[in-house]
């Protein structure tokens, strides 16, 4: 069943996210609108309302409305928010979100990958450098991987070319080893 459910979602999981997010955030902010219209439907149909509980009138929608007043957040609307939503996603308006959303992944998962291999993450007159203060050696690290000379994640010959030489090498001389 969870592969069924899995194939059928064709959204990605940021996406739904997002969508839903905005979604809740602007069913809050209308509740108080919404809740003030439900209450003047109340009072102007207050007449009608008694008359429908000495049984002398007939059904009316209206009437009807005021069984159910309005929720913080409506479920009903959901189905209806996918759909939109995924036209919106096919048409390319979510192209931002998206962005945003790789660009956080990237920024944790490189902080992440630098502290592991003991990059000096201080950066000149930077606070994320905390390294030392949790016992974490942030100078250089004996891979040929580290911050070598105090290169720092902020600078931007951390991702050059020799880097990426650095890194092959490392690799090269770790496979040697293990062969």
């Amino acid at each position: 069943k969870d592969k069924d459910a899995a194939q059928e979602d064709l959204l990605p999981k940021w996406c739904k996210r997002y969508a839903l997010r905005r979604h809740v955030i602007e069913m809050m902010q209308s509740y108080p609108d919404r809740m003030r219209k439900f209450l003047e439907l109340k009072k102007d149909l207050s007449v009608e309302l008694e008359m429908r509980k000495m049984g002398m009138t007939v059904r009316d929608l209206r009437l009807e409305a005021l069984k159910r007043p309005p929720k913080t957040i409506e479920l009903s609307r959901l189905p209806v928010l996918y759909a939109e939503t995924y036209d919106a996603y096919m048409s390319g308006y979510y192209k931002e979100v998206q962005h945003d959303y790789v660009r956080r992944l990237r920024k944790v998962w490189t902080v992440w990958y630098r502290v592991y291999r003991k990059v000096n993450v201080s950066g000149a007159g930077s606070s994320l450098g905390r390294g030392r203060s949790l016992g974490i050696d942030t100078a250089a690290s004996s891979d040929g991987l580290g911050g070598s000379g105090g290169v720092s994640i902020l600078s931007p010959e951390f991702d050059s070319e020799k880097r990426k030489r650095n890194l092959l090498k490392s690799l090269q001389r770790q496979l040697d080893e293990f062969v």
